[in-house]
């Protein structure tokens, strides 16, 4: 499976009922809407949905979704997500109350907000809004698709334009650099060290100040091993 096919089917699996749940569909109910999918043309996307959403393949004997999608209309699997996650998504973008969360991880009130007028008319251009994981985010990047289109229909092109700025957005900041020290020249620093040991070997043992010296050389060893 690869990674677009596994971002619509997450999508529209994420609001799929369960086996044995909400289905309200007959098998004399499954065979007519499945009519009406088949002569219906290219404007399939929200009966498909429909029929999903009711797990029509059950009353009408087939083992899953992919199988009815494959025996019924010949569409793979890969395009029936398409076109549910379409329907999907345009419901996100209609609706007009939003949750909005707060940093307990509680809710407050739903938010009230106008439905987006301009609307997707095409599976195309909503393809990059699955990229983004909140409602919120899709709504986002529409909106900033819609306003940077002259008709109030952004292309494929400009929605995903609107969705990597949303991206951007939410990425965390970089780390900042690491700080850079002066560079030093590993030989010239071996001589600086030979001649400082050899100035130790001349103290005389019996010098006050040579235990001074051999701890203040410590010191400064032990000090910058630690940075």
């Amino acid at each position: 499976m690869n990674k677009t096919m596994k971002t619509h089917e997450l999508l529209v699996k994420s609001t799929t009922p369960k086996k044995g749940q909400d289905q309200v569909i007959t098998r004399e109910e499954a065979i007519q809407l499945t009519d009406k999918i088949r002569t219906a043309g290219n404007d399939i996307a929200e009966m498909l949905y429909e029929a999903h959403s009711k797990r029509i393949w059950e009353p009408l004997k087939y083992t899953s979704w992919k199988s009815y999608i494959k025996g019924e209309f010949q569409m793979s699997e890969q395009r029936s997500f398409q076109l549910l996650s379409f329907v999907e998504i345009k419901n996100v973008l209609n609706d007009s109350t939003m949750v909005e969360s707060v940093p307990d991880k509680t809710t407050v009130e739903p938010q009230s907000e106008a439905p987006i007028s301009d609307l997707p008319k095409t599976e195309r251009q909503t393809r990059p809004l699955t990229k983004l994981k909140e409602p919120e985010q899709q709504r986002q990047a529409w909106k900033a698709a819609v306003a940077s289109s002259p008709n109030g229909q952004p292309t494929a092109r400009q929605v995903q334009v609107a969705v990597n700025k949303v991206i951007e957005q939410e990425a965390p900041p970089p780390p900042p650099p690491p700080t850079k020290r002066p560079k030093v020249y590993i030989d010239v620093a071996m001589d600086y060290a030979n001649i400082a040991i050899r100035q130790l070997h001349s103290i005389q043992k019996n010098d006050v100040s040579r235990a001074a010296a051999f701890n203040k050389v410590i010191a400064f060893c032990e000090e910058q091993l630690k940075k």
